[in-house]
């Protein structure tokens, strides 16, 4: 008896993981495009440092 609501408890605990993983994953899709900005910057600046000189 206690196993099978340990099992229930379980099951009712299962899907707690899997809601945080929408946030996560917009937050890696943020953190990716504001890597690529830096990289865009990066290729701006190198640009202009070659056009300058």
């Amino acid at each position: 008896m206690t196993t099978s609501g340990g099992g229930g408890r379980y099951m009712a605990y299962s899907p707690s993981p899997s809601a945080p993983h929408s946030p996560h994953l917009s937050g890696l899709r943020s953190a990716s495009s504001a890597l690529v900005e830096e990289e865009k910057f990066y290729l701006i600046v190198v640009g202009l440092h070659f056009y300058c000189a």
